[in-house]
């Protein structure tokens, strides 16, 4: 059982699970990873009472990991969480994946996109939740 065994740290991924493992009384130190955007305005859900998890469970935050600063300015802002953190990315190595017009120029080319063609990329896996459908839907609605 997950209670009985000797971890070192628990990786939750987001406030969910606080507030189960405070009240087992684990006293295994927490990470925390955010992963989302916060909508204050709009913590609604069928299952969970958001508008009380996110303060409770942001006050039982020890550690952070975000994706990125504005992330973590997110979190200090809506949930008051002012706790140690990292910041890790989605994995993009930027010292190896760059802006470079002469690299953009032969992909173009290589795939006969014109100049003056807006191409879209993204690397995630396909989910509502993250909106590319509605994206590619608002594109064909305007006729982009």
């Amino acid at each position: 059982m997950l209670f009985r065994s000797n971890f070192d740290l628990i990786h939750s991924h987001g406030l969910l699970l606080l507030p189960v493992l405070e009240q087992l009384g684990i006293k295994i130190p927490i990470v925390t990873t955010f992963h989302g955007i916060f909508y204050p305005n709009k913590l609604k859900n069928k299952r969970v009472n958001l508008n009380l998890l996110f303060p409770k469970g942001s006050k039982l935050v020890k550690y952070a990991t975000f994706l990125n600063q504005s992330m973590k300015k997110t979190a200090e802002d809506v949930l008051n969480l002012k706790v140690p953190y990292k910041t890790i990315s989605n994995g993009a190595n930027i010292t190896k994946f760059y802006f470079d017009q002469q690299s953009r120029s032969l992909i173009r080319k290589q795939f006969d996109i014109s100049s003056n063609d807006i191409v879209f990329i993204t690397v995630a896996s396909v989910q509502k939740r993250k909106g590319q459908i509605k994206f590619i839907e608002t594109l064909r609605k305007y006729n982009f």
